[in-house]
């Protein structure tokens, strides 16, 4: 799809925020959908997006007449579906298979779905194709593996859908997230000093910048028709971007000149390395210098004098964020606004 009316659900989210210049630069008309938890918070401005607030599981037939296509990010994180799995399966599988439905009612073309690579959960050494073994180790890869069914399920010549099985994010964005590990590492580096790692690191992750993912995201939706359709890929550096954790706290060291601090005692439950093949077959590659961007993302951080107060800032921790809007009232239990 060239051209047309582009729909970003989590348009004002750490990815979302990005991806609408992208697009927008590139010549499509776009907008946005975000419930807006996350939209009080920004390390610098924004795009200029035209964003509907309102909550994906309120989203009707009559909010999606125009649209070509939806890019869909809505979802509560990997961690918050573990404290919240019952809110997480509202959101992240009923509320997008409903959304997913209105959309082929309202005649949508096309449904771009930001799955994870999160779906592969514990792996070993072995390099996860999109045909490996599943093994979903939280609420949110559950409900990425549900949806991924759903949308194939109802997938047809007047409504086709894609779903990318997207490695770990990292990089800067209007509404940053320091909940993310390379963005997290490089902020305490900035704030307090050290490379503190919340686990001993040994744990293996695919790693993808921001900027390669959104330019990911708009060539996949450039597709024909015919590769578009039930696509499911994995988008990240297969060849340069698997890491150990561990290994990228001593890169921000060597940038930093901080010590590296290890929790020993506590073991990531996720660990696997992705193989990027078939996204490569389709000419679509993630080339950004981990190193390069760890010292750009570090001498930002440092322009702006980031400090531990504004590294824990609940509007750039998401689990944070959403505890605290159920405790001040300001959601209810089902995390809809009051």
């Amino acid at each position: 799809m060239e051209k047309g009316h582009v729909l970003v659900f989590g348009a004002d989210g750490y990815i979302g925020s990005v991806l609408t210049g992208v697009l927008a630069k590139t010549g499509y008309a776009v907008s946005g959908v975000d419930a807006g938890y996350y939209s009080d918070q920004s390390l610098y401005s924004p795009n200029d997006t035209t964003i509907l607030r309102k909550d994906v599981r309120l989203v009707t037939v009559e909010d999606l007449v125009g649209v070509d296509a939806i890019i869909c990010l809505s979802d509560l994180n990997d961690p918050t579906s573990s404290i919240y799995p019952e809110q997480t399966k509202s959101i992240n599988l009923q509320g997008l298979m409903s959304l997913a439905d209105k959309c082929k009612q309202a005649g949508i073309r096309r449904f771009l779905y930001a799955s994870s690579a999160s779906v592969y959960g514990f792996a070993g050494d072995e390099n996860m194709s999109e045909n490996s073994k599943l093994n979903p180790l939280t609420p949110y890869a559950e409900c990425k593996i549900a949806m991924e069914k759903h949308l194939l399920s109802i997938s047809d010549d007047s409504f086709r859908a894609a779903c990318m099985r997207n490695a770990t994010v990292y990089g800067l964005s209007p509404h940053m997230r320091f909940d993310l590990v390379i963005n997290y590492l490089c902020g305490s580096a900035v704030a307090d000093n050290v490379v503190r790692l919340k686990s001993d690191g040994s744990a293996w992750r695919p790693f993808i910048h921001i900027k390669d993912l959104t330019e990911a995201f708009l060539s996949i939706l450039r597709l024909p028709d015919r590769t578009f359709s039930n696509l499911i890929v994995n988008v990240g550096n297969g060849h340069t971007g698997n890491h150990r954790v561990v290994d990228i706290a001593q890169i921000i060291s060597q940038v930093t000149g901080c010590p590296v601090e290890i929790s020993l005692n506590n073991k990531d439950a996720r660990s696997y390395r992705l193989n990027t093949n078939k996204l490569e077959s389709l000419g679509i590659t993630c080339t950004r210098d981990i190193d390069k961007e760890i010292e750009v993302m570090v001498k930002f951080l440092r322009d702006i004098e980031l400090d531990t107060q504004l590294l824990h800032n609940d509007g750039f921790n998401r689990t944070d964020r959403i505890r605290n809007l159920i405790e001040s009232g300001r959601v209810d239990n089902e995390l809809y606004w009051k």
